[in-house]
């Protein structure tokens, strides 16, 4: 990939997402909220991290699809895989998995956020050494401010922060992510911290990631997030694992609407990093 292809594949990321949305009729308020200029935002920013793990198919002169993977630590991460519409079923998709699958191949593990779609759901749990964590997402109008649980209160994040969140995902994930958490905040996310224990990120519309020492901590962040968020308003939260009760919890004192959505996909791990809620893409 170059950065001449950048825009075209921002073009791909939209027609393919916004295929499977309506192939699995998720419209209206559950809809999942892709923006293109976010989406093009993060292509950049993966180009510019990882070169060497950004590819594109090309057919007929034109970009076919497109794959992003990451290298944080010991931590390999499939950002984006995605093919136009009228490439499927050519064997693009299953091309550019080979490539991405052969970027940083000493990370001892690894994720992937699949899509609900069918067909990706089914290549990704074919993969050798990968198992496959069902999970399911809250999203819609908040219909009520979660409750205040508990003593402790989050804050507003700064830059002098950084350091909380590679302590706290060294310990959770394995593998820090600052470069990913700068572009976040680069970007207009709102930060949330727990002093010692955890942070989050959220934007307008999206919880991108929670991330934190205990669960106690990593509810009142994503409760916190939550409330700062109109009533009414449209979310979306990240997907959620069996082992992420306390994001349910949050979720349904919240008003908000719990559906099937694609899983996570792990190498190198039996169960999924807790108490975690991965961003959608970055993870």
């Amino acid at each position: 990939m170059s950065l001449a292809d950048v825009d075209d594949c921002a073009a791909v990321f939209t027609s393919s997402l916004g295929a499977v949305v309506v192939e699995l009729g998720l419209r209206g308020a559950s809809q999942p909220v892709a923006l293109p200029d976010t989406a093009r935002a993060r292509i950049v920013h993966v180009l510019h991290t990882d070169p060497t793990g950004s590819f594109v198919a090309r057919a007929e002169d034109r970009v076919a699809g497109f794959a992003q993977a990451t290298r944080r630590g010991d931590c390999w991460t499939l950002v984006h895989l995605f093919v136009a519409p009228s490439a499927q079923g050519r064997g693009v998709g299953r091309s550019l998995l080979d490539s991405v699958l052969a970027y940083a191949p000493d990370a001892w593990w690894g994720i992937i956020g699949s899509t609900p779609d069918p067909r990706a759901i089914t290549a990704y749990a074919r993969l050798q050494s990968f198992t496959v964590h069902p999970t399911v997402t809250a999203r819609g109008p908040v219909r009520r401010s979660p409750r205040v649980v508990d003593a402790i209160r989050a804050r507003a994040g700064t830059i002098d922060d950084l350091p909380l969140t590679v302590a706290v995902d060294e310990r959770i994930r394995g593998a820090p992510r600052v470069v990913d958490i700068r572009h976040l905040l680069e970007t207009g996310h709102d930060f949330r911290v727990v002093d010692g224990r955890g942070y989050g990120l959220r934007d307008e519309h999206t919880v991108v990631a929670v991330a934190a020492l205990d669960e106690q901590a990593a509810a009142t962040i994503l409760s916190d997030m939550l409330r700062s968020i109109p009533v009414g308003s449209v979310v979306q939260l990240p997907r959620i694992t069996a082992n992420q009760q306390w994001a349910i919890a949050v979720a349904n004192d919240a008003g908000l609407t719990l559906r099937p959505w694609g899983p996570l996909v792990l190498r190198g791990r039996q169960a999924v990093p807790s108490p975690f809620l991965p961003h959608p893409a970055l993870c």
